[in-house]
């Protein structure tokens, strides 16, 4: 896929979740915030890495109008929401949620 019809797909993307305009800037940035653990900043790192060595891009902490609220990361080539989770916190969430475990 070239790189303009990967840039359509991402802006595609971001209109469809109705991504704040604020989130919308820090692409490919890793945002972490001090309430977070260790071990979840440390997946979410991890999950990003692996999303730039796909050459995917990505959006963390973004607020998504449509749920009505933040989640952990959007790829903006899939469209995959991202939630980062420990064991103990894991509950039912929307079916199209991607859920990982803090300790995996």
């Amino acid at each position: 896929m070239d790189i303009v019809m990967k840039e359509k797909k991402r802006s595609k993307t971001l209109k469809e979740h109705e991504v704040y305009h604020a989130d919308r800037i820090h692409r490919n940035c890793i945002r972490v915030g001090r309430n977070e653990s260790y071990a979840h900043a440390k997946k979410k790192f991890d999950i990003c890495w692996e999303f730039l060595q796909l050459e995917q891009a990505f959006i963390t902490e973004p607020k998504i109008r449509s749920k009505g609220r933040r989640y952990d990361i959007l790829n903006l080539d899939t469209g995959d929401i991202v939630e980062i989770e420990s064991d103990k916190s894991v509950k039912k969430k929307d079916a199209d949620i991607i859920i990982y475990l803090e300790d995996d």
